[in-house]
């Protein structure tokens, strides 16, 4: 089943630290804090502030300005697990790479907007007959998964670009090529690993 530890350095290094950025809607909420003599933080290391704070209580850490600001590893892997992964489950997928690019798709569209778009684009490309994640995840499984994966990556491509949000598209299919370089890295690895038989 996908393991979750090997999307990490993909996300942390996509995500980058702390963000006050106003062309994402995640500043539409900041977090309630100064910080370095500014306001108007709302992301960190990829974790927004209104994610950040309704999940605190559910996974057990205290809301404030320091775990926002420092978001330690045992806070942020609790968030991307919790939050995200085991939600769109990705850890019921064979694939580590396409476990780890469903997953990033409920990191960037929220678990409710990436398991309707997925639905959505299985039953329009692939016309399959899913209309809940436990089938699509049976769907995926079946599937050839470095023929899977370029299709999906291209998929989301095409999700943030119909977001018509111009000032971001750069940002976001960066992102997708640092995600297809980092996957087919992962995937020329296991090939090199599996044993001719």
């Amino acid at each position: 089943m996908a393991n979750l530890m090997v999307a990490v350095p993909y996300i942390k290094k996509a995500e980058g630290g702390l963000s006050r950025t106003t062309t994402d809607t995640a500043s539409n909420n900041p977090a309630p804090y100064v910080y370095k003599g500014l306001s108007g933080w709302h992301t960190n290391k990829g974790v927004t502030w209104t994610t950040f704070k309704s999940l605190g209580a559910k996974l057990g850490y205290e809301v404030n300005a320091t775990n926002f600001f420092s978001m330690p590893d045992s806070i942020w892997l609790k968030i991307y697990e919790y939050g995200y992964f085991k939600p769109i489950l990705a850890h019921q997928l064979h694939s580590d790479v396409i476990g780890m690019t469903i997953a990033d798709y409920a990191w960037a569209f929220g678990v409710a907007g990436a398991k309707s778009r997925l639905l959505r684009w299985l039953t329009q490309e692939f016309k399959a007959k899913v209309t809940t994640m436990s089938q699509a995840v049976q769907f995926i499984n079946s599937q050839n998964e470095k023929t899977f994966f370029k299709k999906l990556l291209e998929h989301r491509k095409q999700a943030f670009i119909r977001l018509n949000q111009p000032k971001n598209n750069n940002g976001w299919l960066s992102r997708m090529e640092e995600l297809e370089k980092f996957a087919l890295e992962l995937l020329k690895k296991k090939q090199e690993e599996t044993p001719l038989t």
